[in-house]
């Protein structure tokens, strides 16, 4: 499914890296089709606002520590390898790939020794995607896991579990959505 919630947390400094007592702390939801750019916008307002009230609080002593405890993790770095898509994976797992790399780093295949990278992405129910397939298809491109099919507005793939991703505005500047 994907991360489903994210935070911020302002915390009194100690000597270790992100283990100080919790001043305040706020977790916001998610939205389905948020990219990663999107909710650091949205946690930059929320920390800023936050900020502003926990030195309220610390000015006039009201301020609580919270001990942090061990259920914290830290996210590993990210390596450009990984940011290649899977076709083999389901739609869902593809979809959160490329909106959690947007706008950093970027989802991206190689199509015809190019990299084309993707930034947003909507699963298609597969009707919908059944009804393209059948009537608005001008070519077949076949790999050797997935087949591509190309119509007026983009492409389409069939993923693992769900039929199609739509995938619209790689970098290449397609004036055109691209489903995949």
């Amino acid at each position: 499914m994907g991360i489903e919630k994210h935070g911020v947390t302002i915390m009194h400094m100690n000597e270790k890296m992100d283990e100080g007592d919790i001043i305040l702390q706020e977790k916001l939801e998610i939205g389905e089709y948020e990219t990663t750019g999107e909710l650091w916008d949205r946690l930059s307002k929320k920390g800023a606002e936050i900020l502003v009230e926990a030195i309220r609080q610390i000015e006039e002593g009201t301020a609580k520590r919270i001990k942090q405890g061990n259920s914290f993790t830290i996210a590993p770095m990210i390596e450009k390898s990984e940011a290649r898509i899977d076709f083999s994976k389901t739609a869902r797992e593809i979809k959160n790939k490329v909106y959690g790399l947007n706008p950093f780093l970027g989802a991206y295949t190689i199509y015809k020794e190019k990299k084309i990278k993707f930034w947003k992405v909507e699963i298609l129910d597969n009707k919908v995607a059944s009804e393209i397939l059948e009537k608005e298809i001008t070519e077949n491109i076949l790999s050797r896991r997935n087949t591509f099919s190309r119509y007026k507005n983009g492409i389409i793939c069939k993923s693992k579990r769900r039929c199609a991703k739509n995938i619209r505005n790689s970098r290449r500047k397609c004036k055109k959505d691209a489903y995949i």
